[in-house]
This record gives structure tokens, sequence and C-alpha cells, in this order.
């Protein structure tokens, strides 16, 4: 008998394990091969771990097409982070806002697994927060427009005491509904005499992200995405990660006009970043150095699995 009968059974296994290790990694491949990079094949930990130190942006700037300009950022409860919750600042807004009330704007998640390949979630909802005393409004609504306007000053007693006009340099948006399996949003604004679709988008990240643009990249290479990162212009500029931290401070800073928002500065800053994974959109690390998208079922059950299974195999083959 030759020695492939001698052993079938531990053939057979090997060839199992081979096939479990072969297809995750393969649908990975094809994930990002727009990029002309297979990510998610194993490779050597220089290339596919990012540092547990990597800046973590907490902030962003939202900049759009018609005039709504601000900051966004991660939203604390009492200390503690809450994944699902951002935080608007309004710096300039579209003068429809304050005298139409035919005009609105939503902002609605997504998530982009390739380049166009979007993937929708609903449109958010918001409270409004006055900046001075934390007062809330305690009904969610689903656009800034004129009447939600005048509702919130009414509701935070503020009528009296500024103009519509003034609304945003008192009052913080409140998004509510921002799942950490989204990527990115889009701002868009509408106006019921001209029809019922959207006449303007604009998209923005959504924090938490990677400070430094080239980390970003490793970790989610989608160029539509990566266009979208606050920094993205200064790949080129030679700046560390720490110094991409500082700049993504400085628009937390912004926010509150050089006190810090949030104000929980440095509870995210050095986290392991396999711990911090869930607020990382399908962020993982796996002891093969292979990075996965949570969303693949495959690769979760692989990394779960399979993983250590592989790495037991593979420590036998080399002894043979």
């Amino acid at each position: 008998m030759g020695p492939l009968l001698k052993r079938p059974f531990a053939s057979l296994f090997f060839l199992v394990i081979l096939a479990l290790f072969t297809l995750p990694l393969t649908a990975c491949g094809a994930h990002n091969s727009a990029r002309g990079v297979a990510y998610g094949t194993a490779s050597s930990a220089s290339t596919s771990y990012i540092s547990a130190n990597a800046a973590l942006a907490e902030c962003n700037n939202v900049n759009t097409t018609i005039n709504l300009t601000g900051q966004v950022s991660t939203y604390y409860q009492a200390g503690v982070f809450v994944p699902n919750i951002l935080l608007l600042n309004v710096t300039a807004a579209p003068q429809q806002l304050f005298s139409s009330s035919t005009a609105s704007i939503e902002i609605v998640p997504y998530s982009e697994s390739t380049s166009g390949a979007k993937t929708y979630g609903p449109a958010s909802d918001f409270l409004f927060m006055d900046k001075l005393t934390g007062q809330m409004t305690s009904n969610p609504i689903g656009n800034l427009s004129y009447a939600t306007i005048q509702a919130a000053l009414k509701q935070l007693g503020l009528t009296s005491s500024i103009p519509a006009s003034e609304f945003f340099s008192r009052v913080y948006v409140v998004i509510l509904g921002m799942d950490t399996t989204y990527d990115a949003a889009t701002v868009e604004y509408f106006d019921s005499t001209s029809g019922a679709g959207p006449l303007s988008q604009s998209n923005f990240l959504l924090p938490i992200f990677y400070a430094n643009p080239a980390v970003y990249a490793q970790y989610k290479p989608v160029a539509d995405l990566e266009q979208l990162h606050p920094f993205w212009s200064y790949q080129s500029s030679g700046y560390s990660d720490a110094q991409f931290g500082q700049l993504d401070n400085q628009i937390c800073q912004q926010m509150s006009t050089g006190g810090r928002v949030p104000a929980s500065v440095g509870d995210m800053d050095g986290v392991d970043m396999v711990s911090a994974s869930q607020y990382l959109k399908g962020f993982l690390h796996t002891a093969a150095g292979a990075r996965f998208d949570h969303s693949n079922f495959m690769a979760r059950a692989w990394v779960r699995y399979g993983l250590p299974v592989w790495q037991k195999v593979r420590a036998v083959i080399r002894l043979l």
C-alpha cells in the first residue's frame, strides 16, 4: 500500500482543514480585489497587523454642497461611550431651514464594501441638546427643518432667548441610530416644491475611525471611503500617527471653541484594537495575520473555530 493509503484519515483531515482555510480567505480576497491587493490573505505580521496604539479619530468635519458645515463626534453619556449615537455641531446651515416650510435635511448612514457598493440604513432620527444646560428634547424627529427647529426652541425654552437663525449656535444635534456597522453617512437636502428626491447629497466618515489616513486605508481599503478621510490629502505630509491624532483632536476642540467634545480625552487612546474592534465597523485581527470583515459569516466562523485547529495542524506539518 502507498503511504497515502496507509494514512487515509490524516490525508482527509488535512484536505478538510485546507478547504476551510481557503474558502474564507478566497472570499475576502475577492472582496478587496479592486485595489489590486488580496487583503484578507494571510501575510506577515508587519503588513497585516495594525498597531494597538494606532491613533483613533473620535471627531470629523462635515462639509456639504448646501452650506451645512460643522463637526461630528462620538457621544458619551455620564462618561460612558455610547457607540450608536453621534453628536453634531452645526457651524453653518442653509438659510432655508430658518425661513422655508418646504426645505429639510436628512442624514442617512451607509456601509460600503467596495467603491460604489453602498448599503444604506434608514434615515437617522435626531434629538436636540442645549449646549449650556445639557437639556435635551424628548421626542426623536426625522429631519432638520423649519418646523423641527421651531418645535425644539419651544421645548428647550429658548423661543424668547434666541432667534431661530442662532439655533445651532446654542444647540447640538444628537444623531441616533448610528449602528457601528456603518462606515459613513450622506447628508441629503430636500425641497418639497422640487420633487420627492434629494436636491443635494454629501458624505462624511462616521467616527470612530483611524486618524492616520494610511492606517485607515489598510483597515478599510475602499477608495470612496479613503477619500472621505479628513486628512486624506495629507498622506505625503510625513506626519506621524500621533500627529494625525493631534489633528483630529483639534477638530474635537472646535466643537466647543477651545474645550473638547467629547470631554473623555484619552478614553479610547491606546486601547487594545482587538477589544475595540466592535466600534471599528468590521475590523478583526487573527493570530495568522489575516484580516476579515465582520459581515462575512464564513470569516467569523473560521477565526473562531477553524483557525485554532489549523494552527495546530500547521505545527504538526512542520515537524514532518
